[in-house]
């Protein structure tokens, strides 16, 4: 005979994006092997009363059947929400901000993925130059965005130095003029924009 139903499927209902969770039935009376379906880009194969399963972003629904050579029980059905985390980064100048709001951060060096001390808030100004990131918990999930490179720092710095409306004109393919607040002497690798397109160097 056909095997019966299988039981309610025991796992996780609520996970996280990119986790590995294990689903199960109880053994099923008759049944030689279980035909398991998992939601859309989930990965996990089994033909066991258990299946180890790697959730991509999207939820769904899990379902096994019980099988024999008769053919197979009618489908158990479980429903499954993937909770994901906002880790893109904004970089103004050499300014990092975390887009997810209201989430906990931990910025990190990605040369060696290494904790910044001090670097918890959702914006963070590197003081040398290098590759970042930041971890982002949310929604009871943790992930880590993508580095991003800061090759900026000094050239702000020297700017500062600079009193407003310094550099003139601006844009130009010509010559240009710095204004400095003090007549002091300084060497200077700075950022000139060109419209919105990336800074070029220019030495002064």
């Amino acid at each position: 005979t056909i095997p019966a139903i299988p039981g309610s499927i025991s796992g996780n209902p609520i996970i996280c994006s990119g986790s590995n969770n294990p689903y199960s039935i109880s053994a099923v009376t008759g049944a030689t092997s279980y035909t398991w379906t998992l939601p859309s880009g989930w990965t996990g194969t089994s033909t066991t009363n258990s299946i180890s399963s790697t959730a991509n972003s999207t939820g769904g629904s899990i379902t096994v059947t019980a099988d024999n050579a008769c053919g197979s029980s009618p489908i158990q059905t479980f429903s499954v929400t993937v909770n994901t985390v906002d880790t893109s980064v904004n970089l103004t100048g050499i300014l990092l901000t975390a887009n997810a709001n209201g989430a906990i951060y931990q910025w990190i060096d990605c040369n060696g993925n290494t904790a910044i001390p001090g670097a918890v808030s959702q914006s963070f100004t590197p003081s040398v130059n290098g590759s970042y990131a930041v971890v982002v918990s949310e929604n009871g999930c943790t992930d880590t965005s993508a580095c991003k490179v800061i090759n900026g720092v000094g050239i702000f710095d020297a700017f500062n130095a600079l009193s407003p409306n310094c550099i003139f004109p601006n844009p130009t393919t010509g010559l240009l003029t710095l204004r400095l607040r003090s007549a002091q002497a300084m060497d200077t690798s700075a950022s000139l924009s060109t419209g919105n397109k990336p800074f070029g160097t220019v030495q002064g």
